[in-house]
């Protein structure tokens, strides 16, 4: 049967597995566009159809106490231990298997050699990090999977340090072991929950976030108490005493079906490739920051892909082709191909240049870069193409996929029966990387993952994999295992008493020092700590102190005693990773937290940049130097920048204008443009509130001059609801004052609808005042329609419980919006009286966690600063709303209007009045 013609198709997977024939059904792909065979016993799927000299010898039977909806086929290996496979909990969603493997287990002491807690963190990072991948790949049918594998590599870390058990010696007698053992439980089960759901993708998210930062503590606690580790040994029970000596070579097999994966991947970097190249040809030359922010998010998908791709490359065994002349094409393509990316990104960061001359001409070298990555993938996809023929005839010496090698009986060792995923192979190299980059933790470790022998196997125990796969070395006995403790040269140079963790994690508090330390550590990546500190700073250190500090952090001496070698890596593990995060603390700084206060440092600090910055960080190339000349001209720095995505927005809708815009009259104006009016000169003082305005209670002490804008709001405020009881009682007559409250319960409904929360409290807070709410001949007037949406808008904005239905509103509604600042100011009020600026137990630690409240709070009114309202500012109606607003009188002179209006009647007189209206007197 001749093989379908493979087409440029991402839905699916190449397989490396070969099962039995007569489980092989032929179905087509979800576009329709192409066929596969799929394998009914394993839910394995292939391009190529299946050979009968491939069938499987091994026996399967319904493994029924399973918790799931269906049967469960597992292989008559049997586990002692019982282990549920994750990849088997639906399996009427099959999973693309590309290849099993076996490892081989070492002798005890081996094991215990070669086996260290940075191992163990790594492989549950890497669980961790398939989920988040899956999450974002919107792949809800492979989360339960992806959160038992996290289960399982958990699990493996509690069996090897005697942990797994609340009453294990080590969690009874240390307390912070406990604390953090008990959270990251917990958190595991939080994830679990909403994996099974699969309903929340933003929760899962965080929690896989949260469950991280609580394993890396829980990690920590156990390096520290020098918790041993001894590897747990799980026991197999084998059919044929043959298939234990079943090994696959240490990499991915140089075969045909590899190249055809490998052309896979590279037609798809060539689709992202083109998607860059039909954006630039389809731009109308209007809106050039929508075009960036796009190239730059298709770039991030091809820079991920390309990176996939070289680190396929990287784990093929290509030793018995070595000698051809077709890997010098193979090592000019992919140099080539580096290079060829590099000069893309480089191409896209020009065009955020504002002083670029020529942007059409940028894009058109944007898009030459971009046909540049076409050739080098071509060149790598053929080279490899002819050395897989090649080696194809040499099959006999080389340990293939459907044939593994056996071992002597003196070579024969246990082995753990499992199967991996390609895509699992192909993330290691592409992790790696990030975690270097972000949680350095993980560079402590091999920085070349280790041997690995693979077997043809059972597709039902994909979860050891997890714990030992690329890791776990496979060298003889007797080599020195790879030691990966990290040195007390690379430890925090803070004391243990410096700082304070909670139980999820988070710093509690710390001294000014520590704080910084943790700002710009080395091998740990902490961004919603950063943006805290530099948030809150100002409230317990100046822009001084933290420069000092921020500059000894860069010049770091290096320890006494170290030898030339631990020097070099000191040299290359923290202090470059230190000044890097300076360098990025600074930046920021200028960027999003400068104050006009700060501008006496900018001379200090541009000395700084050009004396140490600019001789040790090549790579700077001036980007300090011109923010800080920025911000010493006054130039408005773009805070976001790239990070911000600029929408084209429709056009504002027309204004409804009055007739005579020369004498307005209230009444005479829509009461949605007044709305609309209304909302526009509210949004422009809530957009001008700044972090440091809601420290301290600035805005509380009448002589600052910092909360000028959080002032200038509640003025505002106050005049709306001064002026609306101010039009109320102006009028003597009691139905033209109904009118008048009719009129302003629309302007309040309708603010609702623009979400202008704060106008709209501002509003109610009239009605409900002294000199209105008392009017109750007036409120009787109003019609049953009014009173209504006045009552709707009363429940939102009511004050029950601490405002619930009003939160839980705010979060749902859609941006542009103005919050009611009221309640924020009250929150910030609760945390600021409610918590000491030192924690209770050490007065020289900063109490960090009430920051950490405080920031949320912040970045909640943050969040609504940035999208812009989308209407017409009329200036006729704007003057008149400010002339009304610096008229009003003040509450007294309203109060004794409202007397006027409405005399107190005593009860008697209620009632005499009450049967005179009705007729009966």
């Amino acid at each position: 049967m001749q093989a379908p013609p493979r087409k440029r198709n991402t839905e699916y997977r190449l397989s490396l597995l070969s099962n039995n024939t007569s489980n092989w059904i032929l179905q087509r792909t979800e576009d329709g566009d192409d066929t596969y065979y799929y394998n009914t016993a394993t839910g394995e799927m292939r391009i190529d159809p299946p050979n009968e000299e491939e069938e499987d010898d091994y026996r399967w039977s319904d493994q029924s106490t399973l918790a799931s909806k269906d049967a469960h086929y597992f292989s008559t290996y049997t586990v002692r231990t019982s282990q549920a496979t994750s990849s088997y909990l639906y399996p009427e969603t099959p999973s693309l298997i590309s290849k099993a493997s076996t490892l081989s287990i070492p002798e005890e002491k081996e094991i215990s050699e070669s086996l260290d807690w940075q191992k163990l963190l790594y492989y549950i990072t890497l669980t961790i990090h398939q989920l988040i991948t899956a999450v974002k790949c919107e792949q809800e049918f492979t989360y339960p999977t992806h959160a038992a594998q996290i289960v399982n590599a958990i699990r493996y870390m509690l069996v090897s340090s005697n942990t797994i058990d609340k009453d294990s010696i080590y969690i009874r007698t240390h307390s912070s072991l406990r604390t953090h053992h008990r959270t990251m439980m917990a958190c595991m089960s939080k994830l679990i929950l909403s994996a099974q759901a699969a309903q929340d993708d933003q929760r899962i998210l965080a929690e896989c976030s949260e469950l991280l930062s609580m394993v890396k503590h829980f990690v920590s606690t156990c390096q520290e108490l020098v918790i041993p580790l001894i590897p747990a040994d799980p026991q197999f029970n084998f059919l044929d005493a043959k298939k234990e000596d079943m090994m696959l070579n240490n990499r991915y097999s140089l075969q045909l079906n590899l190249a055809e994966n490998l052309e896979t991947m590279g037609t798809s970097i060539q689709d992202s490739a083109e998607t860059i190249m039909t954006c630039i040809n389809g731009w109308s030359g209007e809106d050039k920051y929508s075009l960036i922010v796009l190239l730059f998010t298709h770039f991030r998908n091809l820079s991920n892909q390309t990176g996939l791709f070289l680190a396929y490359l990287d784990d093929t065994d290509f030793s018995n082709v070595l000698d051809h002349s077709e890997m010098n094409d193979l090592k000019q393509g992919k140099r080539v191909l580096a290079d060829a990316l590099g000069l893309l990104f480089i191409k896209l960061q020009a065009l955020t240049n504002e002083y670029t001359k020529d942007f059409s001409t940028s894009l058109e070298e944007t898009k030459e870069a971009a046909v540049a990555l076409f050739d080098p993938i071509e060149q790598i996809c053929s080279s490899v193409l002819h050395l897989a023929t090649k080696d194809r005839s040499r099959s006999n010496s080389t340990v293939s996929v459907t044939q593994p090698a056996k071992k002597t009986t003196e070579q024969k060792k246990k082995s753990i029966i499992l199967e991996e995923e390609e895509g699992e192979e192909e993330i290691v190299s592409t992790t790696v990387v990030l975690l270097e980059r972000h949680q350095s933790e993980v560079v402590q470790s091999s920085t070349k993952p280790p041997v690995i022998q693979r077997s043809q196997t059972t597709p039902s125990s994909d979860k050891i994999k997890k714990f030992f796969g690329d890791d776990a070395p496979l060298e003889v006995v007797g080599s020195k295992p790879v030691t990966t403790e990290r040195p007390d040269f690379l430890k925090h140079d803070y004391g243990p008493n410096d700082i304070v963790f909670n139980m999820e994690g988070n710093v509690k508090g710390g001294t000014l020092p520590a704080l910084v330390e943790r700002l710009t550590m080395h091998d740990y990546f902490d961004m919603n700590f950063i943006n805290t500190f530099l948030l809150t700073y100002r409230s317990f250190c100046t822009s001084v102190q933290l420069l000092d500090l921020l500059e000894a952090r860069y010049n770091l001496k290096c320890p006494e005693g170290l030898t030339e070698e631990e020097e070099k890596i000191w040299e290359e593990k923290k202090l470059k990773l230190v000044r890097l995060r300076v360098f990025n603390v600074l930046k920021n700084w200028l960027e999003l937290y400068y104050n006009e206060d700060d501008s006496i440092l900018l001379d200090r600090l541009m000395e700084f940049t050009q004396t140490h910055i600019k001789n040790t960080l090549k790579f700077s190339n001036g980007q300090l130097e011109s923010l800080i000349q920025k911000r010493k001209e006054g130039v408005a720095v773009d805070n976001v920048g790239l990070k911000k995505m600029i929408l084209t927005l429709p056009a504002p809708p027309e204004p409804i204008v009055p007739k005579n815009l020369k004498r307005v009259k209230l009444l005479d104006i829509d009461a949605l443009e007044i709305a609309r009016q209304l909302t526009i000169m509210d949004f422009k003082l809530y957009s001008a509130i700044r972090p440091i305005e809601c420290l301290d209670k600035a805005w509380s002490r009448e002589d600052d001059t910092v909360a000028v804008n959080i002032r200038a709001s509640i003025e505002y405020c106050n005049q709306v609801t001064s002026w609306v009881s101010d039009v109320i009682l102006s009028q003597h007559d009691m139905k033209k004052r109904s009118i008048v409250i009719k009129y302003w319960v629309q302007v309040a409904e309708k603010c609702r609808t623009l979400n202008n929360f704060n106008t709209c409290m501002a509003i109610l807070s009239a009605f409900d005042n002294s000199s209105v709410g008392r009017l109750k001949r007036t409120w009787e007037a109003v019609g049953a329609r009014t009173n209504q949406i006045l009552q709707h808008i009363r429940k939102i904005m009511g004050a029950n419980r601490n405002f619930t239905e009003y939160r839980a509103l705010i979060h749902s509604v859609n941006p542009p919006c103005i919050p009611f600042l009221g309640i924020y100011l009250q929150d910030l009020t609760f945390i600021e009286d409610g918590n000491s600026n030192e924690l209770k137990k050490n007065k020289e630690l900063i109490n960090f966690a009430k920051r950490a409240k405080t920031a949320e709070v912040i970045r909640e009114i943050q969040q609504y600063q940035s999208s812009l309202y989308q209407l017409k500012p009329v200036e006729e109606i704007q003057e008149f709303i400010k002339a009304n607003l610096l008229s009003t009188r003040d509450e007294e002179q309203l109060y004794n209007e409202s007397l006027k209006i409405e005399p107190r009647e005593r009860d008697d007189e209620k009632i005499t009045r009450l049967l005179q209206e009705s007729g009966f007197l």
